[in-house]
């Protein structure tokens, strides 16, 4: 069964980068790989330069299969999207998109 990737964007005012980060990587991305959800997660910083400002990232959450990851949509995710706006509100914007892996090569 191929897995799916819940990629989630974010745009971060610099004025909060480092907090955002800190909080990222020590509470937040780990609580959401904690949970029944979520196998793993990867972080990777987007060198685009912004148009709107800020530094963008985008964190890619590794699920299972689609009805896992549909079921933490629908079901969960507004948790966690209320916590992030609750601390840092208009600072760090997101997207998200749903991805399907179809396959990997890896350098022998």
């Amino acid at each position: 069964m191929k897995k799916v990737l819940y990629n989630i964007t974010y745009n971060v005012d610099e004025s909060v980068i480092e907090d955002w980060l800190t909080w990222m990587k020590s509470e937040f991305i780990p609580k959401l790989v904690a949970t029944e959800f979520f196998e793993s997660a990867n972080m990777v910083k987007i060198l685009v330069e912004e148009e709107m400002g800020g530094v963008s990232y985008a964190v890619m959450y590794k699920s299972p299969n689609l009805e896992i990851l549909e079921n933490f949509v629908v079901n969960h995710s507004h948790k966690f999207n209320k916590e992030l706006s609750d601390k840092f509100g208009q600072k760090a914007l997101t997207f998200m998109t749903l991805l399907e892996e179809e396959f990997s090569i890896k350098n022998p």
